[in-house]
């Protein structure tokens, strides 16, 4: 059954930012803003410069999105800089998986409804990572000299605004994105470290933490730092942890779900370190239960993204081989005991990779437990399905089960059985 931690991870780093507001709502999209609003007149122009105007109706907020396409050469991106006036919240470029504009879709729609009130899929279906994010008014992010983010010849990216508006006058919010671009002197590719805890429950009435621990399997230079949470969330902490040395003090915080902190500082990770991080939550006042979900009402989200060079495999980036989940004191066994008790369906509702019961389980366990329960029902479930059903994570409840686990998988049982304490 859980197998599918490497899938999961993939999946949702498809998804992870689709939601960074509450709730959206369509908007109209202008022909400009006034001249108080127009904000700096001295911006790069050129095909990868990109500007999104909206009147902001007051009191309220938009969430609106527009592909582009980058140039017909293929290159790299080697910074970024963007401006933006009042009413304006924050700003996303994504990279996708369409591989050109598709007809009549390239205007400005709500990022939830793609452009044509939602016969086709929304935006947000094609994301498939970060380019350039700013939660900063006025911003530049230079990469380091020979470095550089590649991109396809006509590659689409997808341009995302969230527009906030809390006063009483309507807004003339202007964005102006733009990337610089090299189709030479990029000796090295750049990439993106996009972790995605798919555990994650959040008791109403109660505080709560989700945790997640990603090796990092070769030498990297990581030159900016951010994080995700939904609306419960208040704290996110990442630490560099040596192989075998836990740090005490994290290297980025942020505390502010909405905007959260975007740390350009500059830092080495040798290979064999881990990236450490955890999510706080807050829902003491809410009478709703949330577990980890691509929706901003209903789930919960707990992110940590990087920038850093030379690019990794893209399961190293997505940390298919987290090793640590669990904020909890279960130890392996009572969480496989647990696991047993819950139903054999393999993914939760509304797309959620995992449901309810595996999320609440794994969250209660030790981190330590990850490794080896995660070894155990691999093994189980690619030898012992027919025995153990669908889950394969049965181990105990048939004699047939039993056998087949003893048989096929005894040293990853007793790795489990014997892990007693928490690390």
């Amino acid at each position: 059954m859980l197998r599918g931690v490497k899938k999961t991870v993939a999946v949702f780093a498809a998804l992870s930012l689709s939601v960074l507001a509450c709730s959206s709502s369509k908007g109209t999209t202008g022909s400009g803003a006034s001249t108080a609003d127009a904000g700096p007149t001295a911006f790069p122009s050129g095909p990868t410069t990109w500007t999104m105007t909206e009147t902001v109706p007051a009191s309220s907020e938009v969430f609106l999105c527009q592909y582009v396409a980058m140039p017909a050469t293929a290159g790299w991106v080697v910074g970024g800089q963007n401006d933006f006036t009042v009413g304006s919240h924050h700003l996303l470029l994504y990279k996708t998986d369409l591989t050109a504009i598709p007809p009549g879709e390239d205007a400005v729609g709500d990022c939830y409804e793609g452009t044509d009130g939602g016969a086709t899929p929304d935006f947000m279906d094609h994301i498939r990572g970060v380019v350039y994010p700013s939660a900063t008014p006025v911003q530049t992010v230079p990469y380091p000299a020979g470095v550089g983010l590649p991109y396809a010849a006509n590659e689409v990216y997808l341009f995302q605004v969230h527009y906030l508006n809390a006063t009483g006058s309507d807004i003339n919010a202007v964005v102006n994105v733009h990337l610089d671009t090299a189709t030479s002197g990029v000796t090295t590719n750049s990439g993106v470290l996009f972790f995605y805890d798919p555990f994650i429950d959040v008791p109403a009435n109660a505080t709560a933490k989700a945790g997640m621990r990603c090796p990092i399997p070769q030498n990297i230079t990581v030159f900016g730092s951010g994080s995700h949470l939904h609306a419960r969330g208040v704290g996110v902490q990442a630490y560099l942890d040596k192989a075998t040395t836990p740090a005490t003090t994290p290297f980025y915080t942020s505390t502010n779900w909405a905007s959260p902190t975007v740390d350009t500082t500059s830092f080495s990770v040798t290979a064999g370190s881990y990236i450490r991080y955890y999510c706080d939550y807050d829902n003491t006042q809410g009478t709703s239960e949330y577990i980890q979900g691509p929706s901003a009402e209903v789930n919960e989200m707990c992110m940590f993204i990087g920038m850093y060079y030379p690019a990794m495999d893209t399961n190293d980036e997505e940390c298919a081989n987290g090793d640590e989940f669990g904020t909890g004191t279960n130890t392996c066994l009572q969480t496989l005991t647990t696991l047993q008790t819950c139903p054999e369906e393999s993914t939760g509702p509304e797309g959620i990779n995992y449901t309810e019961c595996v999320q609440k389980a794994f969250v209660d366990s030790c981190p330590n437990v990850a490794a080896p329960l995660v070894s155990f029902l691999n093994c189980s479930q690619a030898s012992c399905t027919t025995q153990c059903g669908t889950g394969g994570d049965d181990a105990g409840t048939s004699s047939a089960c039993t056998q087949c686990i003893t048989a096929n998988c005894p040293s990853q049982y007793l790795a489990c059985e014997n892990l007693t304490g928490c690390n």
